[in-house]
């Protein structure tokens, strides 16, 4: 499967669900460039030292939007790691992918999981999709998540 990068060429712990979260700074204190996190190891400690969210924690049909480097991308939970995603030239209109989860390249990833300075990867027709490093997560306010 060959990954498809969704942007130009050349371009602490988890968050509660059901809050309001601005994640901000992604190369400041979020995830290590990728060669620093090459091994198992680096990556776990990267996770453990990020901000993220996990998509179970989520309602079915629950929104929240995800700001990367490049892009804001507006998402909706349907079940299971499907969503329905708008944002970028990838996703110009709702669209149903599912969402992995949150990758520094190479073949490590975070299943079902967005983080901050981390880039989200997503499935889409037999393609993976990959975005530049989320910098903010805003999740829903007075909805059920």
């Amino acid at each position: 499967m060959s990954a498809h990068l969704c942007r130009p060429l050349g371009s602490q712990g988890n968050a509660q669900v059901g809050d309001r979260m601005t994640l901000t700074r992604a190369t400041s204190g979020g995830a290590p460039a990728t060669s620093e996190a090459a091994t198992i190891d680096r990556f776990a400690t990267a996770v453990e030292a990020s901000q993220g969210v996990w998509l179970s924690r989520f309602a079915a049909r629950a929104e929240f939007e995800v700001r990367t480097r490049n892009t804001v991308y507006r998402i909706a939970v349907i079940e299971g790691g499907r969503v329905r995603v708008r944002g970028g030239s990838c996703f110009p209109g709702w669209t149903e992918a599912f969402l992995a989860g949150s990758t520094l390249g190479g073949g490590l990833l975070k299943m079902a999981w967005v983080g901050r300075g981390f880039c989200m990867e997503f499935l889409h027709h037999g393609q993976r999709v990959v975005t530049t490093r989320v910098c903010e997560i805003v999740l829903p306010i007075g909805r059920d998540t």
